[in-house]
């Protein structure tokens, strides 16, 4: 009897830890420490994004600033090619005015982080789960919501923006031109 308890603890034991480590695989196997880490530019990434962490990340540090969420995926040709645009503004553009955050929609954290090892990327990037990409109606990448520093959404746009599009959007939202 007392073999038998001690077998199915050590049995519960076991498969916790194996769950748990299942768990913990994506973190522990790519670029991403705890809640945080950062790619090799610099640039932070953030393991994963629900609609309670980016109303957070929206109310404090996105107030008084104009924000931009850019919806992408790493296998995406379009979203690869917005990528660049988004990392010179970031560039040109003082944190004090402006957020920018990515929100990704690989299947998993090694597959975002594989993609972040080639790619210079300067703003926080996340894994973004089901309930942010339902919540901004996301069907297709990718997609760019731009806020005024109110809060306000100023725009929506669905597909890769060209860059006098862009260019033009972002400098009616800072007030001026930004290059």
């Amino acid at each position: 009897m007392l073999l038998k308890k001690a077998l199915k603890r050590r049995a519960v034991w076991c498969l916790s830890f194996l769950l748990a480590l299942s768990l913990a695989g994506p973190v522990l196997s790519g670029k991403v420490y705890g809640a945080t880490g950062a790619n090799e530019y610099g640039g932070p990434i953030y393991p994963l994004l629900s609609m309670n962490k980016l109303d957070h990340l929206l109310q404090t540090d996105g107030k008084g600033k104009v924000v931009i969420i850019t919806f992408f995926a790493s296998w995406c040709p379009p979203c690869r090619k917005e990528i660049p645009q988004l990392v010179h503004l970031r560039d040109k553009v003082s944190e004090d005015d402006m957020l920018i955050i990515g929100v990704s929609a690989d299947e998993s954290l090694p597959d975002l982080n594989k993609f972040l090892d080639r790619v210079e990327i300067n703003f926080p990037v996340y894994l973004g789960m089901d309930d942010v990409f339902k919540e901004f109606e996301v069907t297709a990448i990718p997609v760019m919501v731009l806020y005024n520093s109110d809060g306000t959404v100023y725009q929506v746009v669905e597909g890769l923006l060209n860059e006098a599009m862009f260019n033009s959007m972002v400098n009616h939202l800072l007030g001026k031109a930004y290059e």
